[in-house]
């Protein structure tokens, strides 16, 4: 975000009360879902760090001997999905969830079966089991750590024993993107006393109206969310974004983080 200037930080206080954030994310992504993947593309961090994550994933999937059914939370147009799959050369059946009506209509549009409704609240109605689930650049949407414990919690019981769980997160400490703005926000605004957790972001588009809002992550806060969930780290990578982006790094305080865990 900060890179392009494409998006700016917005401070709100007090923070909103977390049905009211789920609106304005709703809101902000029923808007850009007809811009989303142009933007992806568009933008040469982010189509370099897709498309790195795309191909790590793929990677992944390919070791699996009995992948039948993956499950996509917050999958947005589902083209990802798509290429992910394409990129795997294998054949298994896709399920997207998003709270947008307009990126649900978009991925069945691809032909993906897209169910609409906050994922984390449980009003999905998932009857199957998954070999793996996607839960990609979109968890840190979520507002509190309530929510983040539901939803992983509600994933661990979505995948059969031993499934994996990809997803990406935004790095508090990458010094490349807006994490050090965040953090000297944090104090100088007093955001803890406005209801605000240190990483937490209210952002739009420049020139726009629609807010939404972000999670910025530490590695051991979500480590620590994926662990309480039952779920065992197999690999955490540093992807490149706000600078190298789609590199694989060495560096902890740059790049998004990507975790692979397994249920145990």
């Amino acid at each position: 975000m900060p890179q392009n200037q494409s998006h700016e930080i917005v401070v709100l206080k007090p923070k909103p009360e977390a049905q009211d954030v789920g609106l304005m994310v709703t809101r902000f992504f029923d808007a850009e879902a007809a811009r989303y993947d142009s933007y992806n593309d568009s933008v040469p961090a982010r189509r370099l760090y897709i498309a790195s994550v795309n191909e790590i994933i793929a990677a992944e999937l390919k070791r699996i001997p009995t992948l039948l059914k993956l499950l996509s939370i917050a999958a947005g147009t589902g083209k990802r999905e798509v290429d992910i799959k394409e990129e795997t050369g294998c054949d298994f059946e896709i399920t997207c969830v998003d709270i947008s009506r307009a990126m649900c209509k978009a991925a069945r549009e691809r032909g993906l079966k897209a169910l609409q409704g906050s994922w984390e609240n449980g009003a999905i109605e998932i009857e199957d089991h998954f070999d793996a689930i996607l839960y990609l650049l979109a968890f840190g949407l979520l507002s509190n750590i309530e929510q983040r414990k539901s939803a992983l919690n509600l994933a661990s019981k979505a995948l059969n024993k031993g499934g994996l769980l990809f997803l990406d997160v935004l790095n508090l400490d990458d010094r490349d993107e807006w994490g050090p703005q965040i953090k000297t926000l944090f104090a100088q605004e007093s955001l803890a006393a406005a209801g605000y957790d240190l990483g937490d972001v209210f952002y739009r588009r420049v020139g726009e109206q629609e807010v939404s809002f972000t999670h910025y992550f530490t590695k051991t806060e979500m480590s620590d969310l994926l662990q309480a969930a039952g779920f065992d780290l197999v690999r955490v990578l540093n992807v490149g974004y706000g600078s190298s982006p789609g590199v694989v790094l060495d560096l902890t305080e740059c790049g998004n983080m990507v975790f692979i865990a397994r249920k145990r």
